[in-house]
């Protein structure tokens, strides 16, 4: 086995048992999380990994910093742990992205920060709309 997938295998798995002891993660997320990690660490590098990261810690402290200013977990979301789902829904298309460009002979890095901006904008409109707490407005209407 390459040391670099070793490594990147390693250290997804370090960065999924933190967030799973800070409670950003439930165990079935800090696997997601490690699988997805060792994939675009081990196939795409630091370069993909930064992006990734950067939506992951940014969403889960906007989650922790809902649910303190709320005083509570709220009864309209799942809570601010990330499950295996809510892992692959907000990450597999980045994920595929980096399989794709690995496989495919590059060019798929616009996707990949596509796809983890869609998930980025859908994150925090829900933990902003939920702290916020008044009635959503249509921008279209």
């Amino acid at each position: 086995m390459d040391t670099n997938l070793i490594f990147a295998v390693m250290a997804a798995a370090a960065i999924a048992f933190a967030a799973y002891h800070l409670k950003f993660l439930s165990r079935s997320g800090a696997w997601a999380a490690a699988l997805l990690g060792a994939v675009v660490l081990g196939l795409g590098g630091w370069a993909w990994v930064w992006p990734l990261l950067a939506f992951f810690v940014s969403s889960s402290l906007l989650s922790k910093a809902r649910q303190a200013a709320r005083g509570r977990a709220d009864e309209e979301a799942k809570g601010s742990r990330r499950d295996a789902a809510q892992v692959l829904a907000n990450g597999g298309v980045a994920g595929l992205a980096v399989i794709l460009d690995y496989t495919g002979g590059g060019g798929l890095f616009p996707v990949y920060l596509g796809a983890l901006a869609a998930a980025n904008a859908d994150t925090w409109a829900t933990e902003t709309g939920l702290l916020w707490g008044r009635r959503p407005r249509s921008v279209i209407r």
